[in-house]
């Protein structure tokens, strides 16, 4: 089984996002950065319910937390390895197509990389947080 992105470590992540290849993209970024506020989210939400002034707001910080923790960060984690997925089909696609030389069937190729890049944009949209 290969490894996930979030299963690369910092080092890993940052040298594939910085590598110059179609994959880690900016979808994926996008979702990292996500990943990231939603910590420190939560550190913020940590820190603010020791605080006695905040007492009377622990129970709703902790609804906030868990919603974070449970929905949000699920979901953009999904979303980080996804879309490198999706998106290395689009490439595929794109480079089988620009190889063909009859023009017929070069047409049909464009169809497939569009197909495939509209599933990709697609993604993007099941990760978006309402």
């Amino acid at each position: 089984m290969s490894k996930t992105l979030l299963d690369l470590t910092i080092n890993e992540l940052l040298d594939k996002f910085g590598a110059g290849k179609h994959k880690p993209g900016s979808g994926s970024a996008s979702a990292m950065l996500g990943l990231i506020s939603c910590k420190m989210t939560q550190t913020v939400i940590k820190l603010t319910i020791k605080k006695p002034k905040y007492k009377s707001f622990k129970s709703r910080f902790e609804e906030i937390k868990n919603s974070i923790q449970q929905g949000i960060e699920n979901d953009l984690k999904n979303a980080l390895n996804e879309d490198s997925i999706q998106f290395d089909k689009v490439y595929k696609a794109r480079v089988e197509r620009d190889k063909e030389s009859d023009f017929s069937k070069k047409i049909e190729l464009e169809d497939v990389a569009f197909d495939e890049l509209r599933l990709s944009t697609d993604c993007g949209k099941l990760y978006t947080i309402n």
